[in-house]
């Protein structure tokens, strides 16, 4: 009888060896199962993250060969095929003086909402521009390849009748003199219209000529303002 006891216990006990063994050989599988998991998630994450860089990589190169491009240049006038021409206002002793620049848009895609900002500088001499007249539409857009001619007047006062008649000798000479332009555009993208770019640029202009003095093209965030 108690050799049968003691066998049973043995059965019992090797039956709880058997099962430990078996609950720890599953738990290991899990385990292993897990952090086989694990790494599948860390690799799948890895992979979509690879893939949304290369996307927006490949995004950025499309919109950066497929952008709007705006040059602004000064533009002879047909008729006298000079850069700028001059009306004399000798009762007030002021000139007005009048300037036309070309903007083309020489990129891919149409260059929308172009606005359009200047500042003038008048010549040698004791002068001071009294009244600028600037006259673009408030805002254009240009298709590729696309241009528009935009006018400038200026009308400067001279003080006194000495400095008046220097000044209008030199507008008559065959040199002339000269104006200092500068001009910036702020347009968007029809591609992506959250890009801004703007394009500053600033000549000095003669009679027969146009010296570029800077020119800047730049990737902007938000809107600015030169006025």
């Amino acid at each position: 009888m108690a050799a049968r006891v003691r066998i049973y216990g043995v059965i019992t006990l090797a039956i709880g060896v058997l099962a430990l063994g078996a609950a720890v050989l599953s738990w290991r599988s899990a385990r292993r199962a897990n952090r086989l998991s694990e790494r599948a998630i860390r690799v799948s994450e890895d992979s979509n993250e690879t893939a949304k860089k290369a996307l927006a990589a490949s995004r950025e190169q499309f919109l950066k060969e497929n952008r709007p491009y705006v040059v602004l240049a000064p533009q002879k006038f047909e008729d006298s095929q000079e850069f700028y021409r001059y009306e004399l206002i000798p009762d007030r002793k002021a000139v007005k003086v009048s300037v036309q620049y070309r903007i083309e848009n020489i990129g891919r895609a149409a260059a929308r909402d172009i606005e359009v900002f200047r500042e003038l500088k008048v010549g040698e001499g004791p002068s001071k521009a009294r009244r600028i007249a600037f006259a673009p539409p408030r805002r254009i857009t240009l298709g590729p390849r696309e241009e528009y001619t935009m006018a400038v007047e200026l009308v400067i006062g001279l003080k006194g009748k000495a400095a008046y008649d220097d000044y209008v000798r030199k507008l008559m000479s065959q040199a002339g003199t000269w104006v200092h332009v500068q001009v910036s555009a702020l347009y968007s993208s029809e591609v992506e219209a959250s890009e801004r770019f703007k394009t500053k640029v600033a000549h000095r202009i003669y009679k027969r000529r146009a010296i570029v003095l800077k020119s800047d093209f730049e990737r902007v965030d938000k809107a600015f303002s030169e006025r």
